[in-house]
């Protein structure tokens, strides 16, 4: 089965948000991103009151985040 990859989120979104199964809206930023010599990369998103987490370009849950320009 291959990988599937997902590109990197855009840095030039100020923040991102998502909308709750009770239709409210979750807002997050993100921290930092790394991107290794090998085009792997790891986005840390901060939830107010929640842990931060890694978005990883193995992970299809940056799909669920909608970014937001300024």
């Amino acid at each position: 089965m291959p990988t599937v990859m997902y590109p990197p989120p855009d840095p030039s979104a100020v923040y991102w948000r998502r909308e709750k199964n009770s239709g409210q809206f979750e807002y997050a930023s993100i921290q930092s991103m790394t991107k290794d010599d090998h085009g792997n990369w790891k986005a840390l998103f901060l939830v107010p009151g929640q842990a931060p987490f890694y978005i990883t370009q193995y992970d299809s849950h940056l799909r669920d985040w909608e970014p937001i320009f300024a």
